[in-house]
């Protein structure tokens, strides 16, 4: 589902929606695990910053996955956050408590949901490992 400018495919929809339902036809599981990649995927092409785009459509393109990591223990609801990014020197730290990780265990970036130190939504992409 990649744009064509960042070289991908740029499939559409509807050949996505064919994909999921031939992968979930083996195991629904196994078609809920990617939900999330190809969801944060599309979210990135309205959102991203150019340097952004190109960095992480290129990971995506060379192999690598992404996993959730948004909904969070004690909340109302997954619209509400408790987790902050903070800047800290030259990086930031991530803290919180996520539950609902689908895709996360097996993924090279993990799409994670937190209010930064403005108190704004963001989202950060953290390696794997990290």
């Amino acid at each position: 589902s990649i744009p064509r400018e960042y070289g991908g495919p740029q499939v559409s929809f509807a050949t996505l929606a064919e994909v999921f339902a031939i992968i979930s036809a083996a195991d629904p599981a196994l078609g809920q695990i990617p939900q999330n990649h190809f969801g944060i995927l599309h979210l990135l092409q309205g959102t991203a910053t150019e340097r952004q785009k190109e960095q992480l459509f290129q990971s995506v393109l060379d192999g690598w996955r992404i996993g959730n990591g948004g909904p969070e223990r004690g909340t109302k609801n997954t619209l509400e956050l408790k987790a902050r990014l903070t800047a800290q020197g030259d990086g930031y730290v991530v803290s919180g408590q996520k539950f609902y990780s689908t895709g996360a265990l097996f993924a090279h970036w993990v799409a994670i949901k937190a209010l930064n130190d403005d108190g704004k939504q963001v989202m950060a992409f953290v390696r794997r490992g990290t």
